[in-house]
């Protein structure tokens, strides 16, 4: 049989591979995760609600070998039952990450601006995940105006480089310290393992691969670790190119471990196929029924030479033909379905500047009645290339100011219109309060803001 086939059948059905010790409530000591040897049943006992989902190399969990760590009738003195010898189903969304970074608890510290902490040299979100390099790097902005007592409620703001791009520059750049928002700036192995790659070590469809990075793994292991720190905002992404088709990943991909309540992609849409790649259970490359709703704002040039607007396959991808893009207003269809809206987009033309290449117009689509006050919009560039993200429409940069306001409109709920442009006026007010019913939401109240505000 084929690799794929192989591949497919395995990742259906799950199977214990490794004789269990013992029945008794003993926890065997010859057990470890596969992520590290480090990873024994007392390592699983420190946090026993997720860790006892981790496997083995051999495919054995810890449920299966960790009994008195793992089984709730071993601490109450009684039998442990017999595991099941039958195959289960793969997980359904929302997925669980089976070996998560174990966080550092502490409180939420503040930095100077442009001067980031390295998250990652303070903390495991590197070392503990698969697939990872010395490049691995995170750093993370958190401005003084998020923090109260080590504890935060402003928005989560992950900034995602492009392929052979940079984390150093965001925190020079993304402007959260105005904004109020607290920034993660990952950095990635040769960009993000969103299709095939020629450092690759497995094939695309090799699910259980501990070589290449696990991005979804990876990302929930930065927000678990956020979150034992005190940051319980709301989370976001902003990817552009390469980033952009992580940030999509993620949504896709969205629930307990990726909590993602809004992306902004640039210059990438949805896969059309396959349906996962990639290492992992978070690796999905759309959305699947009955998924977590999640805001999207996407912007794109329909000149685009790199990642077509029309979809179809992309020199990104080497060849591997099983890779293909949707369109990209298919891609918004099928957010907007996904999320419950109207599929009948509301359109309107729009003015750009020529940055891209394009010819200074566009169309702005919105797609209304979405469930869950989700925002579905899209921003089509006319004739704009690859860098379209870097355009602006009707003056306004799209990043980051668009990008901000589309997030702002997400943390208040606003749905009734579509997301306002910066009003380059001083005395102009926020054009979603007009409709608002004097919603305040905790980011709005940690940054003073309310509905009178000119924000």
């Amino acid at each position: 049989a084929s690799l794929l086939a192989r591949t497919a059948f395995l990742s259906a059905l799950t199977f214990a591979t490794r004789p269990i010790a013992s029945l008794a409530c003993v926890d065997d000591l010859s057990w470890y995760g596969r992520a590290s040897v480090s990873h024994d049943c007392d390592y699983v006992g420190l946090d026993p609600e997720i860790r006892c989902n981790w496997v083995s190399a051999e495919g054995e969990s810890a449920n299966e070998a960790c009994r008195q760590t793992c089984d709730p009738s071993c601490s109450d003195g009684g039998t442990p039952s017999a595991p099941t010898k039958t195959p289960t189903k793969a997980p359904t969304p929302p997925p669980s990450v089976t070996n998560p970074v174990s966080p550092t608890p502490g409180p939420l510290v503040s930095n100077l601006k442009e001067n980031p902490q390295v998250l990652s040299d303070t903390s495991a979100v590197c070392s503990d995940a698969s697939g990872r390099t010395s490049k691995c790097e995170v750093e993370l902005d958190v401005p003084a105006s998020c923090v109260s007592n080590g504890q935060s409620t402003c928005p989560i703001v992950f900034f995602l480089h492009g392929a052979g791009g940079t984390n150093n520059w965001f925190g020079r750049t993304s402007g959260v310290h105005s904004a109020g928002f607290i920034g993660v700036y990952p950095q990635g192995e040769n960009g993000w393992n969103t299709g095939p790659k020629d450092t690759n070590v497995c094939s695309w469809d090799d699910f259980v691969c501990d070589d290449d990075p696990d991005e979804g793994a990876f990302i929930a292991g930065i927000i678990s670790e956020l979150r034992a720190q005190g940051a319980a905002g709301n989370v976001y992404v902003i990817g552009s190119s390469n980033g952009g088709a992580l940030a999509n990943r993620l949504a896709s991909n969205a629930g307990g471990n990726l909590p993602i309540k809004g992306i902004v992609s640039l210059v990438t849409q949805l896969m059309a196929s396959p349906e996962r790649s990639g290492p992992g259970v978070l690796n999905y490359n759309y959305p699947r029924t009955g998924g977590v709703k999640v805001s999207v704002l996407n912007v794109m040039g329909t000149g685009d030479s790199v990642i077509p607007y029309t979809g179809g396959s992309s020199s990104v991808f080497s060849g591997v033909e099983e890779f293909q893009l949707m369109s990209a207003l298919d891609s918004m269809e099928f957010w907007a379905d996904h999320n419950g809206c109207d599929l009948t987009a509301e359109s309107m033309p729009i003015t750009t500047d020529i940055i891209a290449g394009g010819d200074g117009t566009g169309t702005h689509y919105r797609y209304n009645g979405c469930s869950d006050g989700t925002i579905v919009e899209h921003y089509a560039i006319n004739g704009g290339g690859h860098n379209a993200g870097l355009s602006q429409v009707e003056g306004v940069d799209v990043t980051y100011d668009i990008a901000f306001e589309f997030i702002k409109k997400c943390e208040a709920s606003v749905v009734e219109s579509p997301t306002p442009l910066p009003s380059s006026s001083p005395t102009a007010y926020h054009s979603s309060c007009l409709v608002c019913t004097d919603l305040v939401t905790p980011w709005m109240a940690s940054n003073t803001y309310d509905c009178s505000t000119n924000w």
